[in-house]
């Protein structure tokens, strides 16, 4: 339990919050292992996900230890607002497809 002291006590929290697009690292993470036949096994995929998100906290810039994940939604308003929002994109190949 000590070795995290930074992470269970309120009186020691570092940094402001960071709030995170999940959906860009997981994009990120995903281009990154393109082709890695050990990404087929998904382990790799959340582990390389988490590192990332280390590497940004531990960045000097940042050096937080709060961090808020945040999600786009399959079904979102600006889909309903923006009919041609990401309307330009190339369709998801199989190894993208599987990933979902």
């Amino acid at each position: 339990m000590d070795r995290f002291p930074a992470m269970l006590s309120k009186s020691k929290m570092i940094g402001p919050w960071l709030l995170i697009d999940g959906g860009w690292l997981a994009h990120r993470t995903l281009w990154s292992l393109m082709g890695d036949p050990a990404m087929q096994q998904g382990l790799l995929l959340t582990f390389s996900f988490l590192d990332q998100l280390r590497v940004i906290c531990c960045d000097p810039q940042c050096q937080s230890n709060r961090v808020g994940l945040f999600f786009d939604s399959r079904k979102s308003v600006r889909r309903e607002f923006f009919s041609d929002y990401k309307a330009r994109r190339k369709p998801k190949t199989e190894e993208e497809m599987w990933l979902m």
